[in-house]
């Protein structure tokens, strides 16, 4: 076994673009259900997550699910 120490300073909470995008993508869909496992990922965290992963390209495909995300928010009541 291997045991290694671990400071504060050597840990990143800071998720890449890529994850935060993938997170959103799914919290997204669980939102949609109304699953039990969407934990606290409102709409407003999904988007928010969404923008952050966005890249530098602007990917057509992610700024449709923006959009969407911003429809689905619109339609929904106020959580």
């Amino acid at each position: 076994m291997l045991a290694v120490a671990v400071r504060a300073g050597d840990f990143s909470c800071t998720a890449s673009p890529d994850t935060q995008f993938a997170a959103a993508v799914a919290a997204f869909g669980m939102n949609l259900r109304d699953s039990k496992h969407r934990g606290s990922a409102n709409l407003g965290a999904v988007h928010e997550w969404a923008r952050n992963g966005q890249n530098t390209a602007r990917n057509e495909y992610r700024n449709d699910f923006i959009h969407l995300v911003e429809r689905a928010a619109a339609l929904r009541p106020r959580e």
